[in-house]
């Protein structure tokens, strides 16, 4: 299922990624189109009306919103690869190996800093998913998932 998917998503992103670079070789065109008349600072500077730079102002703008959109399309691409290749159960393993990373470092008796309560605390007992948690301003004890606390280390 999951190489379905990044079939699909890397056909999905590819075809954004042709749109943005089109839209990128358009404002190219659009900006060769100017010649030196864009770097005479005596043309852009006149007092008065001139078409020629109302023109060149105005495709200006439309440069600036052709490279906003490429880089929306860009982003988009990126998106459809990180989130449309996901497959259930990829947050729950990412999670249990966190879990695993945690009971090497943190077991009963160890301080560790909590940033959902933004207190340090003991840890009282540790279960599967969880560490029994004491804090000192709070009179009893809370169960938090092993991913919301971190080691708490004494700075010297």
């Amino acid at each position: 299922m999951r190489e379905y998917r990044f079939k699909k998503a890397r056909k999905r992103a590819d075809q954004l990624e042709q749109w943005a670079n089109n839209k990128l070789k358009k404002a190219k065109q659009i900006e060769d189109s100017w010649g030196d008349v864009i770097h005479d600072i005596a043309f852009l500077t006149q007092p008065g009306h001139i078409p020629l730079r109302a023109r060149i102002n105005r495709q200006q703008e439309k440069v600036f919103q052709l490279r906003e959109e490429a880089e929306k399309l860009q982003e988009r691409a990126k998106g459809v690869m990180e989130y449309k290749t996901r497959v259930a159960g990829d947050a729950a393993a990412i999670r249990e190996m966190q879990r695993k990373e945690q009971d090497k470092i943190i077991s009963v008796g160890t301080q560790i800093f909590c940033a959902l309560y933004h207190r340090k605390g003991i840890v009282e007992k540790v279960f599967k998913k969880s560490y029994r948690i004491k804090f000192a301003d709070i009179e009893h004890t809370i169960t938090l998932d092993k991913t919301y606390v971190v080691k708490y280390e004494e700075k010297v």
